[in-house]
């Protein structure tokens, strides 16, 4: 366990020494039939950390399996369990007997609850170096650059919107497209004008920068992906969306580019200790496994 955080350097060296005068376990790890290699895989995995967290002691020192077990057993005898004033669980003068009778009977390995909590320490153990360790500026644009579909930026759009709605209307909007289309071309509608000659609509972009996905999500239709298209510093049109159908001035268009650190560091950070997260148990998982000897056996009914 030498790879375990520095905070436990001392248990990681107990343990490690420990090994070294022990016989080389065994793991029984029962699956049920029809199982795929992965999930195998991440059963045995399970059942080593298990093993980790006992030979380190969590069955005693852990608060919440210490009480999940000693709980365990009273509901086996059929005692009832002390309560404090709220109604919550409390200690009881006899727990620590209770907790040694539970251990010998093996409780620790078959309680879902206790192998889930141990499991979740272990590799929390196992991880903890690589989720705190300070990660520099130039590592997470690494990251990004490589793992573009991750953290592109969409392509993003600032345009003007002159909107013929739907419901005000209905059968004639295709004729009132017709003639404000003509009235653009031959007026020369400036941008400027298009708020006067709008129908009310309660989405608008107004002057900033939005992506496809936005007005996908907004509007519907088929106009994000007009735009994708559109002549910038002109009118085109009419496009067809959830409402009505849009006339167009596009200001400008932003191809799909990576964020920028400040855009989305914390995006980026996550996913790059994700990424090392998994690189970490893998790796370590390896290591551990060298010490047991595992045996699958498959079983009817096996949870």
């Amino acid at each position: 366990m030498h790879f375990f955080v520095l905070g436990l350097a001392l248990l990681v060296g107990q343990r490690a020494l420990s090994r070294a005068s022990e016989e080389r376990p065994s793991v029984r790890v029962v699956v049920p039939p029809g199982l795929s290699a992965a999930e195998r895989e991440l059963r045995v995995d399970a059942a080593i950390l298990v093993e980790e967290g006992l030979a380190l002691g969590w069955a005693r020192t852990d608060p919440v399996i210490r009480g999940r077990l000693v709980s365990n057993l009273r509901f086996a005898r059929g005692e009832p369990q002390p309560l404090t004033e709220t109604g919550e669980p409390a200690a009881g003068e006899d727990d620590a007997e209770l907790l040694e009778e539970a251990l010998s009977l093996d409780m620790q390995r078959t309680d879902l609850i206790v192998r889930r909590r141990l499991v979740a320490r272990a590799e929390r153990l196992l991880t903890s170096d690589v989720r705190s360790a300070p990660v520099d500026d130039e590592t997470l644009l690494a990251f990004r650059d490589a793992h573009p579909e991750r953290f592109m930026a969409p392509p993003r759009y600032r345009y003007v919107d002159l909107f013929l709605s739907r419901q005000r209307h209905g059968e004639a909007l295709a004729e009132v497209a017709a003639a404000m289309q003509r009235r653009l071309a031959a007026e020369h509608v400036p941008p400027e004008q298009a708020a006067a000659l709008s129908d009310p609509l309660l989405y608008s972009p107004g002057d900033r920068w939005v992506s496809g996905e936005e007005l996908g999500r907004r509007l519907g239709g088929a106009l994000a992906s007009n735009l994708a298209d559109a002549p910038l510093g002109a009118w085109s049109g009419p496009f067809e969306s959830s409402f009505g159908l849009h006339f167009v001035w596009l200001r400008e268009r932003r191809a799909a580019t990576p964020p920028t650190l400040d855009e989305a560091r914390a995006r980026i950070l996550g996913a790059y200790r994700d990424a090392r997260q998994e690189e970490a148990v893998r790796t370590r998982m390896a290591e551990l496994r060298t010490h047991y000897d595992v045996v699958i056996e498959e079983q009817e009914g096996a949870p």
